[in-house]
């Protein structure tokens, strides 16, 4: 049984890393799209744990389960669930913001490369609000690299974002420079 257990902690582990791997991807969308990807990594990860915990409650059921096992699946059964519902309390939380997505306007823009560990590549945005608040955002390769671009050309450069807060979903990103023009 404890081999069964064993197993199981070995399936979990592979699947928490392809999960890893998956949502390090560098391919990320802008907008709905991007709102999905989120949802569908999030749910995945919560359904596999919720997977789990009738695997777990299934080998309970089996004659015989008792002394270390039954605190032991109880325990694991308690952290799974634990971690459904932190993948699914971000995504329950933006719901509301759907209709209405927040909006911001970043200053001191900061764009980061992080080179992972296949050789690929995760880009972010970051910037300042005009309250002070940094926020930071996942974006795709192609908007990381016009961004840069921008800045590269010696122009003082602005971000209007409209965006998830708690999912940190960028639906619509412009770049704006102090004269007014605009490039996506």
């Amino acid at each position: 049984m404890l081999v069964g257990l064993a197993l199981l902690g070995l399936v979990l582990w592979f699947v928490c890393g392809a999960l890893v791997l998956f949502a390090d991807s560098a391919v990320l969308s802008l907008g709905l799209v991007g709102f999905v990807q989120g949802v569908l990594r999030q749910l995945l990860g919560a359904g596999l744990a919720l997977l789990a915990v009738g695997g777990c409650l299934r080998f309970l059921r089996k004659p015989g389960a008792t002394g270390k096992r039954v605190p032991v699946c109880a325990a694991v059964i308690c952290v799974l669930l634990a971690f459904s519902v932190a993948c699914l309390r971000s995504l329950v939380l933006d719901l509301p913001y759907l209709h209405q997505p927040a909006v911001a306007r970043l200053d001191q823009l900061h764009f980061e490369q992080d080179v992972v560990n296949d050789g690929g590549s995760r880009y972010s945005l970051e910037g300042v609000t005009p309250d002070g608040t940094v926020l930071s955002f996942p974006v795709s390769r192609r908007v990381f690299h016009s961004g840069l671009d921008a800045v590269g050309s010696g122009r003082e450069l602005q971000a209007e974002i409209t965006y998830l807060p708690h999912t940190d979903v960028l639906l619509s990103l412009d770049y704006l420079t102090p004269e007014g023009s605009s490039s996506r």
